[in-house]
């Protein structure tokens, strides 16, 4: 057998909480609720078994209390783990909580977090939560008050029960909760708000960051969350509002702050209640009223009958109260119906059931009791309409409600009082409600019947039994609803405020939601808002059946609100008369105007139906000033203090009368409200000083009361009044002497006190700065002033001191001044008022004793003056700003005097000052040292660079006192050291030999009285004379643009003066010099007019090798070399290691000597070529063995193969490498864009040539580095005529640059390159590359230079596709062919490169189809097609400058081509080769790998043109 996990997980919590606290807990997951029960064969009391729930402790959850079942799913869970464990099936009774102890008709949980929450509404048969009552119960006999659970055996049903106290239960059950706060069930549609106790949650919770959420456990569908809203009410109260919504969701509380949650498990809305079935009658539709089902269908689920069948296809049709549903006919046992929304289910045994045959609902319970209880109680109505007691007459009526009615329970029958009397005058039955009966029934029972006697049918046996009306007998009902009867409004009558709002109106027989929307309501005859939801919500039920109606604001009376239902007038109305007007206060009235605002309720929102009477008379210009609560109007100008009464009238409806005063003069401002200590005027600003200056009296009050002379600015609200000088507080009234008493309260001002902002000195004067010092121009300067004093010590200084004006107070201080300078300025008033601010005055020096000193003796002087205090901070002379801190250097010897030592330095006018402390500075005194005087002067040479050594007086210890300056174009020296005598200083290279120095000392000057020659130096020639002669630059030090000469002395000893012109830059001198023609070394030096420099050694240019001619091997001959600088002056020449012999120079570019040809050339590599003259030698490998080579084809015998080049010369009329070609047409030319690329055109296709990598690797072929040349920059383009083009291109962050010619041929021409002979065919594209500075990692690597071909790997020809070949003829004959349709591209290389002006033979070889550089060209590929792809490189060794090197390209047509327009060209495809250098120790040219690069698999052209026309038909 599976056991299930949740049943594994309760058995396991059970056991070790069994084994931990000898107590059995079983645990919910769904609400995270602990459970424990108690078994017994003996009956326990309800109280009983609260007490022992209630002194059981979960560990975890708290104390127990007696279970409360709030959900199906909770009920369900408990079934097998709790109510079917006793083994007797007759003994399966449980106490749980619920009561209805309180009120008969409603049942609530009396114990855990739900106390007090409804469970049970027994005549709605409604339950918020969960109840699992059937047909028969709960009863509501008077002594069963208290909830258990039951089992029936028969029906294998668990339901609820309600017995007595001592009712015969043997078992309870107890649940525990965690302390979590408690969220109670609310309705889906309203949502609802309440309150949580902050002891709830954890301690240290923040309430003020709390946020709350429903979260839909998982697995339920829909998953969502709803946030909502969390309020802080008070320190232990908490609010918060639960969303509308539907079904079953954790709620989770969230503290942000301190990132913790509690979550309260298994919260549903409320169960759904069903108010009202209309079963199938002729189809099979299920019709449901009620409350509670949501908006969503897809969440109802609705089962009929004990089994439980499918109501299919739910609907809501009305929101949140009416479903329908499907159900098979026939119907048997119809209830109860069930509906589940969102998993919140609940069962209806006593659901109220419609008949359409008789129009009418019936609803019916065997919840028995006595007729008077069940007349008294049970008579609820349903949606309007009142009930009575049902009578069965007929058997269609019995029959179809016996068809309705549940299963009943075992041993259970159900009983029905009869809604009949008996007729003692006719002896017939008659209904209560009126007209004769004939009850349905098989016997009678026989008792003497009256006409109070009550009667009950037994639906078992259909028996009809007779009961004396107060008798104890116990039965069920039958009610039944009249729906044929109109809707209704209850005839009222009422009042409100003229602001009208909602009003409730009670209807009778208002129907079902069904027919929610066919209502109307009207006030006057005009519709109006309304609400009909309260009718439906049964939380409204019994108390009120009302729509809100919202009647609009209005006056008078009576006005009539009306209804109609499917346009259908309803009977009855309601009649509203508007209140009348009510006046709660008027403030008291400004005089001037009489502005009255009259607060109060039901003035109406139309001033024009509205009458202000004062003093019985209207009151003008009345405004609306809040409708229907506040209103204004103007009584006119009026005495303070006098009164007049008020009444209102609204539709002639009269207020209350009232009394409004005139206002008392109000005093709101003094502008200013200090007044300045010399008098002035005063403004007050207040409200009913009344407009009749001559009864208004302005009163100052201080130390004496004082009458102001005022006038009216403003009538009634603005005075102005003149005020005399004073000092201190005041105080102001406006009396209005009509009424004597009339005087406004006391309004507060007075006189600036005086403020010094800042005190500033000028030597003894003393300006004090500030404000409000009550100056007047005829006395006194300061209004009030008792003292003005100094500190330190106490000195009253008033005497030395007038007043400028109203802001500044200057006192003149004698010289004879004893106090200090540091201390506190106190201004004393007449007011007592003691003005304190700090001073502190600056010293002040009046004389030096002496102001003219040596730099390298220390004086002392005397410093004479005022306020050298320095007991507070220290005091210090400062010179030129820097204070002397030496300890013995300063004596004060009073405030008056200081006794100071000059220091030794130089300059003049120094400034001195005493200063104390960081802020208090004297004024300044000067005094000056003696200037500097020069003696001598003397030269010695320091590494190659002069120095002069200054001998004199008075120059100080300070290197940065001095400066020097070289008269002679005004140049500064750099001075190395000084002492008081002497100063050494530093010529500059670049400086004239000869000028006299200007010597400055701390801004005194001093100018030598002679000049020391210097003699000039030679430094370096930048560039070598030619044999024939030339020119060089001299770089020297210390010579003249005017006097300077060069002399040569040649190796014989003679000397020669030597053309030259001379120039100064800022580091050195430049003399450029004619050298006449010579061979060898020579010497040359620098004259000047009285100084002449030493002889430099130097020789002419070495000879340069540029080219040779060749000889076959070991086959001696002459050999002519070609280059510079050869003379006929003992020359040498070797050819690899084998001297050239008899070598006679024809020029000095020409010379021709003897070889005998015997050297070996390791792989044809060239040999070094040397050539010495006069001991100078120069060397360059150019010397190439002539080989013979074959032919291509040998010509194909249309043409002579040069054999020493392998190159075909073609005869007329045929061209291309191998003369094979009829050349009978010509392509287009190329053409080569702005980055270097060409585009050689064909018929069939296009060949495009560009430069792609420059690649780096080792001598084992390893990669070093890759440059990515379509990342080049291109600064320099220009189109040399008539055919080249010349670019040259940088790169970011790399020193490489590359330049290019790209050369164009029309005609058949032979070239030269590195003394090669190259054919260059007709309509044919040389490129010649050089590359620059490129940085080798290492001098052991290569390089390679890497070119890219691309072209279509098919074209057409005559209309048909052809495969693109490759011929590869790199080893034979240096190059290659590709041939596309009728288009023949060709490429040849030049057998030799140029690096670093050797010339070396080129290798040429084919990257391998696994080289790395194909992906990456592919990856770069923008052509969605099939690709033809050549990767060529050319590889040079190690260069430490740059390497050249030249191929061709060129386009030939080999076939004449048929297509026409029928064979339409195909977008024409470039085919870029890239020729890479590469350094593998030697110089190789890789030509020609052949690689298929696939980015998309291309169609052939059929399929082509089924796609394009599928997709123009597709648009």
């Amino acid at each position: 057998m599976k056991i299930p996990l949740q049943l594994i997980t309760i058995i396991v919590i059970s056991l070790c909480l069994s084994g931990i606290l000898g107590q059995t807990f079983i645990y919910n997951s769904q609400n995270d609720h602990y459970y424990t029960f108690n078994t017994s064969t003996t009956t326990i009391t309800r109280t009983e078994a609260v007490t022992a729930c209630s002194q059981i402790t979960h560990p975890t959850h708290g104390i127990g209390y007696l279970a409360t079942i709030t959900t199906n799913q909770e009920f369900k869970f408990l079934i097998p783990n709790a109510f079917s464990q006793p083994t007797d099936v007759n003994k399966r009774k449980f106490w749980i909580s619920g009561s209805n102890i309180a009120q008969d008709n409603l049942f609530v949980y009396d114990s855990g977090p739900e106390i007090g929450e409804s469970m049970y509404m027994v005549y709605q048969d409604r339950s918020n939560y969960y109840s699992a009552f059937q047909f028969g119960e709960p009863n509501l006999l008077n002594t069963e008050h208290y909830v258990s659970t039951h089992y029936d055996p028969s029906k294998n049903i668990y339901h609820m029960n309600n017995l007595p106290d001592n009712g015969a239960v043997t078992n309870y059950l107890c649940e525990f909760s965690a302390k979590l706060p408690f969220v109670p069930a609310f309705s889906s549609s309203l949502g609802g708000a309440y309150l949580m106790v902050t002891s709830q949650f954890p301690v240290g919770w923040n309430f003020v960051n709390m946020t709350g959420q429903l979260i839909r456990p998982g697995g339920q569908t829909p998953s969502e969350t709803k946030n909502f809203t969390i309020t802080v009410l008070a320190p232990t109260l908490v609010f918060g509002f639960v969303p509308p919504g539907y079904g079953i969701y954790d709620v989770v509380f969230t503290d942000t702050l301190n990132r913790q949650q509690v979550t309260v498990k298994g919260y549903q809305y409320r169960a759904p209640w069903i108010s009202l079935v209309y079963p199938p009658s002729q189809s099979t539709l299920v019709t449901i009223a009620g409350f509670n089902f949501g908006n969503i269908s897809s969440a109802v689920k609705v089962y009929v009958g004990s089994s439980a069948q499918e109501c299919t296809s739910p609907t809501i049709v009305v929101s949140d109260t009416v479903i329908t549903c499907s159900y098979t006919l026939p119907i048997i046992n119809f209830l109860p119906v069930t509906v589940s929304v969102g998993g919140v289910e609940y069962s209806s045994y006593k659901t109220p059931v419609y008949r359409d045959t008789s129009n009418s609902i019936y609803y019916g319970t065997n919840a028995i009791n006595t007729f008077k209880y069940q007349q008294e109680n049970a008579m609820n109505p349903i949606y309007g309409y009142t009930p009575r007691f049902s009578v069965v007459e007929t058997q269609a009526l019995y029959s179809w409600y016996s068809s309705m009615q549940p299963v009943l329970l075992q041993n259970n029958q159900y009983t029905q009082w009869e809604g009949m009397e008996y007729n003692d005058a006719t002896s017939v039955f008659v209904s209560m409600y009126g007209g004769q009966v004939v009850p349905y029934r098989n016997t009678f029972t026989q008792i003497p019947w009256t006409f109070t006697s009550r009667y009950y049918l037994n639906w078992y046996d259909l028996s009809l039994h007779g009961v004396d009306y107060d008798g104890i007998i116990y039965a069920g009902l039958l009610l039944e609803y009249n729906c044929s009867l109109d809707p209704e409004i209850k005839i009222s009558y009422g009042s409100m405020g003229t602001e009208g709002g909602p009003i409730s109106v009670t209807l009778y027989n208002y129907q079902s939601p069904l027919s929610s929307s066919q209502y109307q309501f009207l006030y006057d005859g005009l519709p109006i808002e309304f609400d009909t939801s309260g009718l439906y919500n049964p939380d409204n039920w019994p108390t009120s059946y009302s729509v809100k109606v919202v009647v609009p604001p209005g006056v008078g009376g009576p006005h009539l609100i009306t209804g109609t239902h499917s346009e259908i007038p309803l009977a009855g109305s309601v009649s509203i008369t508007f209140s009348a007007p009510y006046i709660s206060g008027i403030p008291n009235a400004p005089s001037a105007t009489g502005l009255i605002t009259i607060s109060g309720e039901s003035f109406g929102n139309d001033i024009t139906m509205v009458s202000i009477l004062v003093d019985n008379a209207e009151c003008p210009n009345k405004a609306m000033v809040i409708p229907h609560k506040a209103i204004s109007c103007e009584m006119g100008q009026g005495v303070p203090g006098s009164t007049k009464s008020v009444q209102v009238v609204v539709a002639e409806q009269p207020s209350n009368q009232y009394t409004v005063t005139y206002a008392s003069p109000a005093i709101q401002q003094i502008i200013p409200p200090y007044s300045l200590p010399n008098g002035g005027n005063i403004t007050i600003v207040g409200s009913n000083f009344y407009d009749n200056l001559s009864l208004v009296i302005v009163k100052k009050y201080d130390s004496a009361i004082t009458v102001l002379n005022c006038q009216f600015l403003t009538l009634d609200t603005t005075l102005e009044c003149s005020i005399p000088y004073g000092r201190g507080g005041y105080d102001i009234t406006v009396e209005v002497t009509t009424y004597p008493n009339i005087i406004s309260s006391l309004a507060s001002a007075s006189y600036y006190n005086p403020v010094v902002n800042a005190i500033s000195q000028n030597g003894v004067v003393v300006d004090i700065v500030g404000q409000y010092f009550g100056y007047l121009v005829n006395g006194p300067h300061f209004v009030g002033f008792t003292s003005i004093s100094h500190t330190n010590p106490t000195t009253d200084i008033m005497s030395y001191c007038v007043g400028l004006n109203d802001t500044v107070i200057r006192c003149t201080l004698p010289l004879t001044s004893t106090f200090a300078g540091n201390g506190t300025l106190s201004i004393l008033i007449s007011s007592g008022y003691n003005l304190l601010h700090p001073l502190s005055l600056n010293p002040y020096v009046t004389a030096l004793s002496n102001t003219i000193f040596d730099t390298d003796t220390t004086q002392t002087i005397d410093i004479s003056g005022l306020f050298f205090d320095n007991s507070n901070s220290l005091l210090v002379i400062t010179n030129d700003g820097v204070a002397d801190l030496s300890s013995d250097s300063t004596v004060v010897n009073s405030v008056q005097s200081i006794t100071y030592k000059i220091p030794q330095d130089t300059g003049k006018d120094i400034e001195l000052q005493v200063k104390i402390g960081n802020t208090r500075i004297s004024n300044i005194m000067t005094y000056s040292y003696k200037p500097p005087v020069i003696t001598s002067l003397a030269s010695t040479l320091q590494n190659e660079i002069y120095q002069l050594t200054i001998t004199g007086s008075q120059f100080g210890m300070q290197v940065s006192d001095v400066q020097a300056l070289y008269v002679v174009n005004s140049r500064q020296l750099q001075v190395l050291s000084v002492n008081q005598h002497t100063a050494v200083v530093s010529v500059d290279p670049s400086f004239e030999y000869e000028s006299h120095v200007l010597l400055n000392v701390s801004s005194q000057d001093v100018l030598s009285v002679s000049t020391v020659p210097l003699k000039p130096l030679f430094q370096s020639i930048t560039n070598k004379a030619p044999v024939i002669g030339g020119t060089v630059t001299i770089i020297g030090s210390y010579m003249s643009i005017n006097q300077t000469k060069i002399q040569l002395q040649s190796q014989s000893g003679s000397i020669v003066d030597l053309a030259s012109v001379t120039k100064n830059t800022s580091t050195h001198w430049e003399t450029i010099v004619a050298v006449p023609p010579g061979t060898g070394s020579f010497q040359l030096r620098i004259v000047l007019d009285n100084s002449i420099g030493d002889f430099y050694s130097t020789t002419y240019q070495s000879p340069i090798i540029r080219r040779s001619t060749e000889l076959y091997f070991n086959q001696p001959g002459n050999v002519t070399i070609t280059g510079d600088n050869f003379a006929q002056v003992t020359p040498v020449v070797t050819i690899g290691t084998i001297p050239c012999t008899n070598p006679f120079v024809l020029s000095t570019s020409i010379l021709v000597c003897h070889f005998s040809a015997n050297v070996t050339s390791e792989n044809g590599e060239s040999l070094d070529v040397s050539v010495t003259v006069d001991s100078l030698t120069g060397s360059n490998q150019v010397f190439f063995y002539t080989l013979d080579k074959d032919c291509e084809k040998n010509c194909s015998g249309h043409g002579d193969c040069d054999r020493t080049t392998s190159t075909c010369t073609c005869y007329t009329g045929f061209t291309g490498s191998d003369c094979s070609i009829k050349n009978n047409t010509k392509p287009e030319p190329p053409k080569t864009d702005g980055n270097g690329n060409t585009n050689l055109p064909g018929q069939s296709v296009n060949f495009n040539i560009s430069l792609a990598f420059i690649r780096e690797k080792k001598f084992d072929d390893s990669i070093v580095k890759v440059l990515d040349l379509t990342t080049m920059n291109i600064i320099e383009q220009k189109l040399v005529p008539p055919n080249i083009s010349f670019f040259k291109g940088i790169f970011n962050n790399n020193n490489v640059s590359v330049q290019f010619n790209v050369t164009y041929y029309p005609t058949q021409t032979t070239i030269d390159f590195a003394g090669e002979p190259i054919q260059q065919p007709s309509n044919s594209i040389k490129y010649q590359i050089s590359i620059f500075d490129w940085d080798f990692e290492e001098q052991t690597n290569h390089l390679e230079l890497i070119y890219k071909s691309s072209t279509p790997s098919v074209s057409e020809l005559n209309c048909e596709e052809t495969k693109t070949n490759s011929t590869n003829n790199i080893d034979n004959y240096r190059g290659y062919k590709i041939q596309a349709g009728s288009d023949l591209f060709e490429t040849k290389f030049s057998d030799r490169m140029i690096v670093d002006n050797r010339l070396l033979k080129s290798r040429i070889s084919q990257l391998p189809e696994s080289d790395p550089l194909y992906q990456q060209i592919s990856n770069n590929q923008d052509s969605e097609q099939d690709e033809l792809s050549i990767l060529i490189s050319l590889s040079t060794p190690y260069f430490r400058y740059y390497c050249t090197l030249d191929p061709n390209f060129s386009v030939l047509l080999t076939t004449e081509s048929t297509n026409d327009n029928d064979c339409e060209s195909k977008n024409k495809w470039k085919l870029p080769v890239i020729i890479v250098l590469t350094v593998v120790g030697g110089l190789s040219i890789i030509i020609a790998i052949i690689i298929l690069i696939k980015k998309k698999i291309i169609f052939k052209r059929q399929m082509k043109i089924f796609l394009q026309k599928n997709i123009k038909i597709s648009r």
